[in-house]
């Protein structure tokens, strides 16, 4: 045992270990005095000591590591960073899992980083207001929480990623998961969406996508999740979410929380994330060009009608509906040949594209 062992031991209470054990499946089932309390899961047996005082208290306690260890195949360091955070749900993400390489490039480490962000980002987001596709800044509230999430220590055994979302502890238990706090809200909607995507892609096929298999899911969630699997090497990323012990996860919720996203998703992630966007407008577009076809409503121009524009700035033909004074403007435009300019919603599904909620439209000189 380590000096740096014998720390950690120290600072782990043994109420930490009995909410462990629990949120864990095992069962307390006697007690030696108040000296320890004896815990099983099926076959397997451990004792756990109660006397921080005892003499040998630091060795009975790293035999119970060591045991712990050996029937949950983790590594110690695992164990002990989920210990020492009790009251956070953990996220692990490995990179080269199982490989002899334990370390990645600055410029990965950033991408892993920020990407993992983003994936917590998205689905706070989809959570107070589900959106195919997240436009500008994050609200107050989603930004507030981001600032909550912490770094652990990475930890052996490949390259590992350790997030923490700090989790509200659970006074009431209830058996109702919409009663959760947002916070644990967040870390279910994670796993229920990750969950969600490789269902889908197991089961999709050519021509058979559905908005309804994107039902609470964004493009920004599904960009992150591409971009984690594209730097975690040539087995793709292993993903897996531990829940904090001070707030027990109820079984018969049925939420997966350990994942595989092998590299050849990650195509399919992004494309998945194209056609959301393709099907969103994208806010707030200036375009500026000169009015290359006019198709008025009636006879005349008394009803308004539909214009094309080429736009100068991303040289691309955009059609815009407008009102029988806008058309009128659109007219004088087209006849002194002067560029006109709009700020609207850019509707990507429709051929050509077409810029709808015009905020701003001005004529400009030459």
């Amino acid at each position: 045992m380590t000096d740096l062992e014998k720390e950690v031991i120290q600072s782990i209470t043994p109420l930490d270990f009995q909410a462990y054990l629990k949120e864990r499946g095992w069962q307390l089932y006697g007690k030696l005095a108040n000296k320890a309390s004896l815990w099983q899961s099926n076959s397997k047996k451990i004792l756990l000591p109660l006397q921080r005082d005892l003499v040998d208290y630091e060795h009975r306690v790293y035999d119970l590591l060591n045991d712990l260890q050996a029937f949950e195949k983790r590594s110690l360091q695992s164990i002990l960073t989920d210990l020492t955070h009790a009251q956070a749900d953990i996220l692990r993400i490995y990179a080269f899992k199982d490989d002899v390489k334990n370390n990645l490039p600055l410029e990965a480490i950033s991408t892993l980083i920020n990407s993992s962000i983003n994936l917590f980002s998205a689905t706070a987001r989809s959570i107070t207001n589900p959106q195919p596709v997240y436009q500008g800044k994050a609200p107050k509230e989603i930004n507030s929480f981001v600032e909550k999430l912490r770094m652990g220590h990475t930890e052996k055994g490949s390259f590992v990623l350790v997030l923490e979302n700090p989790i509200t502890p659970q006074l009431i238990e209830s058996d109702d998961i919409s009663n959760e706090p947002f916070d644990r809200q967040v870390s279910i909607k994670l796993c229920q969406n990750i969950a969600s995507l490789l269902n889908n892609m197991a089961n999709i096929s050519i021509g058979s996508f559905d908005d309804n298999m994107m039902r609470g899911i964004s493009s920004n969630f599904c960009d992150a999740l591409a971009e984690i699997t594209d730097v975690c090497g040539d087995k793709g990323a292993f993903i897996d979410l531990t829940w904090a012990p001070v707030r027990p996860i109820k079984k018969e919720w049925n939420i997966s929380h350990k994942f595989s996203i092998v590299p050849a998703m990650s195509g399919t992630l992004r494309e998945m994330s194209r056609i959301l966007k393709e099907k969103t407008p994208e806010t707030n577009v200036e375009i500026e060009g000169y009015v290359i076809k006019l198709i008025a409503n009636t006879a005349s121009s008394s009803q308004g009608g539909r214009i094309h524009i080429f736009d100068t700035n991303s040289h691309r033909l955009i059609a815009i509906d407008l009102d029988p004074k806008q058309y009128t403007q659109a007219l004088d435009a087209h006849k002194n040949d002067n560029k006109l300019r709009f700020i609207g919603n850019l509707d990507k599904s429709t051929k050509p594209k077409s810029l709808i909620n015009i905020v701003t439209m001005e004529q400009m000189n030459g």
